[in-house]
Protein backbone atom coordinates (compact mmCIF):
# COMPACT_ATOMS: atom_id res chain seq x y z
CA UNK A 1 0.00 0.00 0.00
CA UNK A 2 2.74 2.45 0.88
CA UNK A 3 4.55 1.78 -2.39
CA UNK A 4 1.38 2.12 -4.45
CA UNK A 5 0.61 5.47 -2.82
CA UNK A 6 4.14 6.77 -3.50
CA UNK A 7 3.97 5.45 -7.06
CA UNK A 8 0.78 7.44 -7.67
CA UNK A 9 2.31 10.50 -6.01
CA UNK A 10 5.82 10.37 -7.55
CA UNK A 11 5.30 8.35 -10.73
CA UNK A 12 6.96 5.25 -12.20
CA UNK A 13 10.43 6.70 -12.77
CA UNK A 14 13.09 6.27 -10.07
CA UNK A 15 14.63 9.49 -11.39
CA UNK A 16 11.61 11.64 -10.53
CA UNK A 17 12.21 14.33 -7.89
CA UNK A 18 10.08 12.52 -5.28
CA UNK A 19 11.79 9.15 -5.68
CA UNK A 20 15.24 10.75 -5.91
CA UNK A 21 14.68 12.63 -2.64
CA UNK A 22 13.34 9.49 -0.93
CA UNK A 23 16.26 7.36 -2.10
CA UNK A 24 18.82 9.98 -1.02
CA UNK A 25 17.13 10.27 2.38
CA UNK A 26 17.03 6.51 3.02
CA UNK A 27 20.68 6.11 1.99
CA UNK A 28 21.63 8.93 4.35
CA UNK A 29 19.75 7.21 7.19
CA UNK A 30 21.45 3.88 6.44
CA UNK A 31 24.88 5.50 6.49
CA UNK A 32 24.12 7.12 9.85
CA UNK A 33 22.57 4.01 11.44
CA UNK A 34 24.91 1.35 10.13
CA UNK A 35 28.35 2.83 10.53
CA UNK A 36 31.20 0.37 10.41
CA UNK A 37 32.23 -0.60 13.91
CA UNK A 38 35.90 -0.38 14.80
CA UNK A 39 36.96 -3.69 16.27
CA UNK A 40 39.73 -3.42 18.81
CA UNK A 41 41.32 -6.47 20.31
CA UNK A 42 43.53 -5.60 23.30
CA UNK A 43 45.21 -9.00 23.11
CA UNK A 44 46.65 -8.46 19.62
CA UNK A 45 49.57 -6.15 19.00
CA UNK A 46 50.02 -4.40 15.67
CA UNK A 47 52.91 -5.89 13.76
CA UNK A 48 55.45 -3.35 12.60
CA UNK A 49 57.11 -4.39 9.36
CA UNK A 50 60.36 -2.55 8.66
CA UNK A 51 60.43 -0.46 5.49
CA UNK A 52 63.25 -2.60 4.07
CA UNK A 53 60.92 -5.60 3.87
CA UNK A 54 58.06 -3.60 2.35
CA UNK A 55 60.20 -2.14 -0.42
CA UNK A 56 61.76 -5.50 -1.25
CA UNK A 57 58.31 -7.10 -1.52
CA UNK A 58 57.20 -4.47 -4.02
CA UNK A 59 60.29 -4.58 -6.23
CA UNK A 60 59.88 -6.00 -9.75
CA UNK A 61 62.52 -8.67 -9.12
CA UNK A 62 60.49 -10.31 -6.37
CA UNK A 63 56.99 -9.50 -7.60
CA UNK A 64 56.57 -13.04 -8.96
CA UNK A 65 57.88 -14.73 -5.82
CA UNK A 66 56.12 -14.47 -2.48
CA UNK A 67 58.62 -16.64 -0.66
CA UNK A 68 61.24 -13.86 -0.54
CA UNK A 69 58.78 -11.12 0.39
CA UNK A 70 59.73 -11.05 4.09
CA UNK A 71 63.17 -12.55 3.84
CA UNK A 72 64.31 -15.80 5.38
CA UNK A 73 63.19 -17.44 8.65
CA UNK A 74 65.84 -15.59 10.71
CA UNK A 75 64.40 -12.28 9.52
CA UNK A 76 60.90 -13.36 10.53
CA UNK A 77 62.05 -14.51 13.96
CA UNK A 78 63.80 -11.19 14.55
CA UNK A 79 60.50 -9.40 13.83
CA UNK A 80 58.68 -11.52 16.42
CA UNK A 81 61.05 -10.56 19.25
Amino acid sequence: MWFEARQKQWGDSWGSPGWSAYIAYTIELDVQRYQRQIVQNPFMVDVAVPEAYRSRANSPATADSNQNALGNMDDLLRLAV
